[in-house]
């Protein structure tokens, strides 16, 4: 007589054994036997007995064998970040990890132990700064989308000067740029060209 549906809700693997024997059995993986004090009337295999209603036919002895879910028992690691994991972690528990500045996870913070493993892993991974600076007659188009310290240049567009005419700028871990320094203003012509037909306050307006 085999409990096959005994076997399946205890998360149980039956081994072979003759009829009328002790059945020793082993847990299904991610599970374990429970050996703590809440499993001290249970058994450590299935043992066949006969059922005193029956003539032909046995039973098993209760209490059944008990596999209980593996805890978690190693400490993860976070990458550019911590967590508050122990050395162990109990099933189903959970623990937290908080990113270095500069970082975030976009999958959440949360570990979760499941079955002996951390079905859940934050990953930390650089900030993004979305926007480039808004400077007038310039182009800072390459400053969005870059990461936490990197660096990028924005630069006056042509026909328009600014001192050193760029201005570099690096991604903080606010994901933000400081305010930019950079002003484009138009070109001016600083002399008149002389032309046939033209007079000199004509051209001092180019």
């Amino acid at each position: 007589m085999t409990p096959k549906s005994l076997v399946a809700i205890q998360n149980i693997t039956q081994l072979s054994a003759a009829p009328g024997t002790f059945m020793p059995f082993e847990c299904n993986s991610g599970y374990k036997p429970c050996m703590d004090s809440i499993c001290s009337n249970v058994t450590t295999g299935f043992q066949c007995v006969p059922d005193p209603l029956t003539e032909t036919l046995g039973t098993f002895k209760t209490p059944y064998p008990l596999c209980v879910p593996l805890n978690c028992t190693s400490k993860p690691t976070t990458a550019n970040g911590a967590n508050t994991c122990g050395n162990m972690t109990v099933h189903g528990g959970n623990c937290t990890a908080t990113c270095n500045k500069g970082y975030e996870s976009k999958s959440g913070l949360m570990f979760k132990c499941e079955k002996g493993a951390f079905s859940t892993a934050p990953k930390c991974e650089k900030k993004t700064c979305e926007k480039a600076p808004e400077i007038k007659n310039a182009d800072a188009s390459s400053c969005a989308g870059i990461k936490y310290g990197d660096k990028c240049t924005a630069t006056c567009q042509p026909g328009y000067t600014g001192g050193s005419k760029t201005e570099e700028f690096t991604c903080s871990d606010t994901a933000e740029f400081a305010a930019p320094s950079l002003t484009c203003t138009p070109v001016k012509c600083t002399t008149a060209p002389t032309l046939e037909g033209a007079t000199s306050a004509e051209l001092e307006k180019c």
